[in-house]
């Protein structure tokens, strides 16, 4: 074995050991990102959870019975009569807004 071919060798032994540390350091980042990950799906489904089980708790206590006799009784609301209510059939997902008729 010649001076050369040994430093040869050493050349592609440390610049296998340089892929070999930047390949493990890259592993142990993916395995620390992949964790972070996992903890924020976590985080999220109980947080959609929580909201889920709030929404419903508002929903249930909602008396529309109480908001009906307020806007009746107290408001003077009424109910829509026969040449009050117009039909529109759009088409597509635009909106229109009446203003007066």
């Amino acid at each position: 074995m010649s001076l050369g071919y040994v430093m040869f060798l050493m050349a592609a032994m440390s610049v296998c050991a340089v892929i070999l540390i930047n390949y493990l350091q890259l592993q142990a980042e993916m395995t620390t990102k992949v964790k972070h990950i996992a903890s924020l799906e976590s985080q999220l489904n109980s947080m959609r959870l929580e909201n889920d089980e709030t929404y419903n708790r508002i929903v249930s206590s909602i008396d529309l019975e109480e908001i009906k006799r307020i806007a009746i009784g107290e408001l003077g609301m009424t109910y829509a009569q026969e040449g009050q209510i117009i039909s529109y059939s759009g088409v597509g997902n635009d909106y229109m807004r009446v203003v007066e008729k």
